[in-house]
């Protein structure tokens, strides 16, 4: 048997320190109040019978105190109880200490052993203190505890000590249209194309320092500047700008440490439209010669780049990007009308919240997520295998701390102002709020959101579904993912915010539910943890995939696009006519 300590730690179960332990407080008692040997061995071998492969040391600690109850030992509760409330105050004396020397010396944390720069390890120490004194002092305990179980996962903990944002969709046509203020400096609408890079870099760079997550950028405003060096430029000299800009804005992107950035690629018919496709053109060729990691693209599906249309060409790029770079997620600007009525970049990677009305204007950027917890649902399955009924009562249980969570996403922010990001907030990047003003306004309802994320969804319909057919694994999936739906739904109602459902695809949270999991049972799927559905195994089975994304608010049906293009192109036309999201399948 395992026991897991409270920093998540795994170490081998060891009766004899319930036996110091309660020894301890014997050693405080009247003869008649101590707990005999024998005594003492039967709370020790009802806490073996249980079987478990692992328990929390808190477990193990809440049932001493009951046994010592049982057995009428009262005076030897109370001290052992007064025991464990002072080892639980040393500890929090004394954890932030120990996690640093221990992060000093190298013995706790691999990035900071492979951290090379300075700013790299000051982070490192800085998030290590923050994570200590948020599961300490400012999230509830029983949340901590589900974390800690495996059963759910709170997101960004090592920075929730700032009242910052998670991720935004930032409004960049806003900013460049009307001007910002960086640092005291107010900066003007730009003149030409290098001038709207060199902005948009600025306003990333400190976009990025004040929130946590990934930031979303939709490169049409771009176009106008571009526009502007082509009136004026002759054709060799504004080729060479228009490929320098590009180059310096990935480069630029690509080097922001610990964010990702995603651009949105979108062609339309605009004032702008031949620059806008230069521009997206010399995106997907510069990507696909230089990869730059750290910038992923998303791009639209639509009428005029689909197979034998104008911008077709835009397309084959956009296939040769995917299949080099695993990047860009393709967008079907059909399916996304049929959802939402509108077409809208998501914040981030895959959020999707529908444009808001706000003053009789139509909103749908400057919007972000106010935070992510995600739910352990093969941990639900595997606690409850093969019983559907009990299943669904875990996954309420589970679902009740969830929601706690992410509440505690929105009261760390609430109350905040401007001044904490005056260029999220008073400059246009999410909002022109007055300066010092509260921005809870922005929280409520659609204006922004908090995510609800899952995972482990493969395996939690084989865990629980003794069929294999894909049609019955398929039903019980969407079953599942409407349950969870309508308890985000409910929420909404109850608390005037919205709760979107989504998919998150990140490989540290799959990690660590796996690890926490693979204790459960002798078999744990791994790969499974990789997948919230992924029913698509040939192009019959595309039209499965569709529920899942009128379902989730956010979810990215994995793909492999054929070597050959016509055949690619082939594929993304029965995507654009029939899912709305798809990304690469590893």
């Amino acid at each position: 048997m395992k026991v897991i300590k409270r920093d998540g730690r795994a170490v081998e179960y060891n009766k004899e320190k319930i036996k110091i332990a309660i020894g301890k407080a014997n050693k405080e008692v009247a003869k008649e109040e101590k707990a005999s040997t024998r005594q003492i061995d039967n709370i020790i071998k009802y806490i073996e019978q249980l079987n478990k492969k692992r328990i929390l040391v808190e477990d193990i600690q809440d049932i001493i105190e009951k046994k010592l109850m049982e057995q009428k030992k009262y005076e030897l509760a109370k001290k052992y109880i007064i025991y464990r409330y002072k080892r639980a105050l040393v500890r929090k004396q004394n954890t932030t200490d120990e996690s640093i020397l221990g992060l000093l010396k190298g013995t706790t944390n691999r990035e900071y052993i492979k951290a090379n720069k300075l700013s790299e390890k000051r982070t490192l120490i800085a998030k290590e203190v923050s994570k200590d004194i948020s599961e300490r002092i400012l999230i509830k305990e029983n949340i901590v505890k589900a974390h800690k179980n495996g059963e759910i996962y709170f997101h960004n903990m090592d920075y929730f000590i700032d009242s910052a944002i998670d991720t935004s969709l930032i409004n960049l046509d806003d900013m460049l249209r009307n001007g910002f203020e960086i640092n005291g400096v107010k900066q003007k609408e730009p003149i030409n194309f290098f001038d709207a890079i060199g902005k948009t870099i600025e306003i990333v760079k400190d976009v990025i320092s004040n929130q946590y997550g990934t930031l979303t950028i939709d490169i049409k405003p771009l176009s106008k500047y571009l526009e502007k060096t082509k009136e004026k430029q002759d054709k060799e000299l504004f080729k060479e700008e228009l490929s320098t800009g590009v180059k310096i804005l990935l480069l630029s992107l690509n080097n922001i440490e610990n964010n990702d950035a995603i651009l949105y690629l979108n062609i339309e018919k605009t004032k702008y439209e031949e620059s806008l496709n230069l521009l997206i053109k010399e995106i997907l060729e510069e990507k696909i010669k230089n990869t730059y990691s750290n910038v992923k693209l998303i791009y639209v599906l639509n009428e005029i780049n689909k197979k034998d249309r104008e911008y077709e060409y835009l397309t084959d790029l956009a296939i040769e990007c995917h299949q080099k770079t695993n990047y860009p997620n393709f967008l079907s600007e059909k399916m996304m009308k049929e959802k939402y009525k509108c077409l809208f970049p998501p914040i981030g990677i895959q959020i999707f919240l529908p444009p808001v009305k706000v003053d009789g204007k139509v909103i749908n950027q400057g919007r972000f997520s106010q935070g992510l917890v995600s739910i352990n649902l093969a941990h639900i399955a595997l606690e409850n295998k093969y019983d559907i009924d009990k299943f669904y009562k875990g996954l309420e249980e589970k679902l009740e701390i969830a929601k706690e969570a992410l509440i505690c996403k929105y009261f760390a922010i609430r109350g905040t102002t401007t001044t904490g990001s005056p260029t999220h907030f008073e400059n246009g990047a999410i909002a022109r709020l007055e300066k010092g003003e509260n921005i809870d306004k922005l929280l409520r309802r659609n204006y922004s959101c908090i995510s609800l994320g899952y995972i482990g969804l493969t395996d939690a319909v084989k865990y629980l579904s003794k069929e294999k057919d894909i049609n019955t694994l398929h039903k019980l999936a969407t079953d599942i993912l409407k349950f969870i739906k309508e308890r985000c739904n409910l929420w909404n109602e109850q608390y005037n915010i919205s709760f979107v459902l989504t998919s998150p695809d990140e490989k540290n949270v799959n990690k660590y539910f796996y690890e926490k999991d693979k204790e459960l049972l002798p078999r744990v799927d791994k790969d499974g943890y990789d997948k919230n559905a992924d029913f698509i195994k040939d192009l019959k089975d595309i039209n499965k995939e569709k529920e899942f994304h009128q379902i989730s608010d956010g979810y990215i049906s994995k793909i492999k696009l054929p070597d050959d293009l016509e055949e690619a192109k082939d594929m993304l036309n029965l995507i654009y006519e029939n899912i709305m999201y798809v990304g690469k399948r590893n």
